[in-house]
């Protein structure tokens, strides 16, 4: 079958808390820009496995999440 390989887990623990510091960090508007670029790359990416989805709905997406995400998180 298939080969283990053994996963260092400190070395997920310290990349996982690095992120989560560096995300925690951000100011208001930057983590709204961050959530919403990442959600319309998302959208985007999906899209180009199906049909039923374009730029312009990742992109519309993207800058609703942007505004959803800055006026309600505190």
């Amino acid at each position: 079958m298939w080969a283990r390989t053994p996963i260092n887990m400190s070395v997920l623990h310290q990349t996982y808390y690095r992120v989560d510091n560096w995300v925690r960090g951000l100011s208001r508007i930057r983590y709204a820009i961050l959530v919403g670029i990442v959600s319309a790359v998302g959208v985007w990416i999906v899209s180009l496995f199906t049909s039923s989805l374009n730029l312009f709905y990742a992109v519309a997406l993207g800058v609703s999440n942007i505004i959803v995400f800055y006026w309600f998180n505190p």
